[in-house]
């Protein structure tokens, strides 16, 4: 469990940035089911966490978010977005949208990608609260739920995956105090092959709710 990039201590596993380094707690396992640490989407969620910190920061251990103090909306919605896509990337991997229920039987840690989920006013709202304690994951959700829907077949979901790590590779430059969801949204968008970019413009007006629709016309370049 990340905030920030910075590891909250938990029993479950994490990539800190910060001393470039995955945390692995062994202590957690319910009967009969796969441990955290030897769960396969769950390590390439982590490692997706690592990849993209690399692949936007480079060797700064601190991302430009905690570097440039940005206010909550903003470091918040990074935050979700790291969760989302590392989600995504896991999912993509695993061939398993719900990776997380293979160690996890709680009815309450609902992480499956393959529902359905709207970019909701309450998940606006919520990306208002203080940063420390904001949970990036039920917005995060959404973000890899969109990502994941794009695509129909694992072929097209490959394509929304190179076109993700593109727009990853993009990103730096559109990292400033006002970021948020739809800096990574139009940003995929404008990586993705035609026909893909449509079905996400579709697929993400249909979803977004709220706040979230202000300002944030989808277009296909």
């Amino acid at each position: 469990l990340l905030l920030g990039g910075l590891p909250l201590i938990g029993k479950n596993a994490a990539y800190t940035p910060v001393d470039d380094a995955f945390l692995l707690f062994p202590d957690f396992t319910e009967s009969n089911r796969i441990p955290l640490i030897i769960n396969e989407g769950v390590v390439v969620h982590e490692l997706s966490h690592a990849i993209k910190h690399r692949i936007i920061h480079g060797e700064n251990r601190l991302p430009i978010p905690l570097l440039e103090q940005w206010e909550s909306p903003a470091l918040n919605a990074y935050n979700s977005d790291d969760e989302g896509i590392a989600d995504f990337f896991s999912s993509l991997y695993c061939n398993n949208p719900d990776f997380i229920r293979l160690s996890i039987k709680d009815k309450s840690l609902d992480r499956d990608i393959a529902i359905a989920r709207p970019f909701s006013q309450e998940l606006y709202d919520n990306m208002q609260e203080d940063s420390l304690g904001y949970n990036p994951y039920p917005l995060g959700s959404a973000i890899a739920s969109w990502l994941y829907a794009i695509g129909d077949d694992e072929t097209k979901r490959v394509q929304v995956a190179q076109a993700l790590v593109q727009t990853l590779i993009n990103l730096e430059p559109q990292l400033n105090s006002d970021y948020n969801l739809h800096v990574l949204t139009q940003s995929l968008i404008n990586n993705l092959p035609e026909d893909l970019a449509e079905v996400g413009c579709n697929l993400l007006d249909e979803r977004l709710e709220g706040t979230f629709r202000e300002g944030a016309p989808c277009a296909i370049q």
